[in-house]
């Protein structure tokens, strides 16, 4: 009895696995016998002990499957690995360098002016900051080969923190921010046990973007500091773009609007834009930093940033702070992102569509020497997605001749395709 309970149990477990997944259940209808091949790691011992006691005791049973069964088995097709997805996409065609990526950029060959890396002071093939680096490499190596707090911490990572928290004004202030806060913490965590429900909806954070990388506007940080103070929020600021190219010094979007920094609780940026190196840093308050130092996974499980990509880092902050003129001419030329968009009556309500006719305008592009970009999205993750458009990126290293040659070439690619 015990026996024939098992054999019906284990027949049910299984045709259920076989209706939802990708395991095969097969019937040997001639000697009937139980023969059923599983792979579900853990539990391949126990399912093959049974089957060799089944046998070994010449114990048969027939399974005969109901008809309804029977068709759910015939009817069913596992999914697909991967979604079907277009051989003409971009991603599968992409644009191989064989030099340095400066003023121009040689694609397969062929001398393009660049409009499309974020090289907004061109930093990226520097010979001072090239030559920083390769004195780093001989000294640390090209890589670190552990986190920070597992050996991966070389005194470069430390001076180049020091110097980031200089140059945003962080480093003396830091410590007052810490003890006044903390005060202010303290006295919060009381408010807090007397309204609970408040001090739930008080814990709200406002992030924003110095200048924002899909529209390339400035953010009004003067307003965002407003409703900060007004609603009693965290301000947090991405300043991938910003750094390097907003404010007096290149300090970003708190210079720009001569606001303290003091007023924003974390700026966080990349270091692979106006640096030409790799990598990102925070920068606030002594206790948000502490924080992200201890809870930040990137910091406590990852290799940290090769000591050369620091040196290198080091140098340009250098060179920014010994060369201030570079940011008024950036912004002479044109703000450092733009979008070129579609307009009525040339917008379809296919956005496949749209991407194919930028595509194509990139294309074209690129067989009068100028290299342009389609900005690329994870479409089915975007909350709000930006509309197609062509990004164009602007680095100090081009002229105004530059620029205004790549536009009236550009207008007659845009006459001869839509007019």
């Amino acid at each position: 009895m015990v026996l024939s309970f098992v054999i019906q149990l284990l027949k049910v477990v299984i045709l259920k696995l076989v209706r939802g997944s990708y395991y095969k259940f097969q019937r040997n209808h001639v000697f009937g016998c139980f023969n059923t091949s599983v792979v579900f790691s853990q539990n391949f011992h126990a399912s093959s002990c049974l089957s060799f006691a089944l046998r070994r005791n010449f114990i048969c049973c027939n399974w005969g499957l109901l008809e309804e069964e029977e068709e759910l088995l015939s009817e069913w097709e596992p999914e697909p690995l991967v979604p079907e997805y277009d051989l003409n996409h971009s991603a599968l065609h992409v644009p191989v360098l064989d030099q340095k990526a400066g003023k121009y950029l040689n694609i397969f060959g062929e001398k393009c002016i660049n409009f499309s890396t974020h090289n907004y002071l061109g930093f990226a093939g520097n010979q001072e900051i090239e030559q920083a680096a390769i004195e780093c490499v001989k000294q640390y190596g090209v890589g670190s080969c552990g986190p920070r707090a597992f050996y991966g911490t070389a005194d470069v990572h430390v001076h180049l923190e020091e110097k980031l928290a200089e140059f945003f004004g962080a480093e003396q202030a830091g410590d007052v921010i810490f003890a006044d806060e903390m005060q202010l913490l303290l006295q919060q965590a009381q408010e807090d046990k007397k309204n609970p429900k408040q001090a739930k909806v008080s814990r709200r954070f406002l992030v924003v973007e110095g200048i924002y990388m899909n529209t390339g506007s400035i953010c009004k940080l003067d307003q965002m500091i407003a409703i900060k103070k007004k609603y009693k929020l965290r301000l947090m600021i991405d300043e991938t773009i910003s750094f390097g190219t907003l404010g007096a010094n290149g300090r970003g979007i708190t210079e720009h609007f001569n606001i303290s920094i003091s007023d924003v609780d974390l700026i966080m940026a990349t270091l692979e834009h106006s640096m030409g190196s790799i990598g990102g840093f925070c920068v606030g308050s002594s206790y948000v930093v502490e924080h992200q130092t201890l809870a930040g996974l990137g910091y406590c499980f990852s290799a940290s940033l090769p000591p050369m990509f620091a040196a290198a880092v080091l140098k340009a902050i250098e060179l920014m702070e010994n060369n201030i003129d570079m940011f008024e001419e950036l912004r002479d030329s044109i703000s450092p992102i733009k979008h070129i968009r579609l307009k009525s009556p040339y917008l379809m309500e296919c956005r496949e569509e749209q991407t194919s006719l930028l595509r194509n305008l990139v294309d074209k592009a690129r067989e009068k020497k100028i290299a342009l970009v389609l900005a690329s999205y994870l479409e089915h993750s975007e909350v709000s997605l930006p509309p197609v458009s062509i990004r164009v990126a602007i680095s100090n290293l081009l002229t105004e001749q530059d620029i205004a040659e790549s536009h009236a070439a550009m207008k007659d690619i845009v006459d001869e395709m839509f007019l």
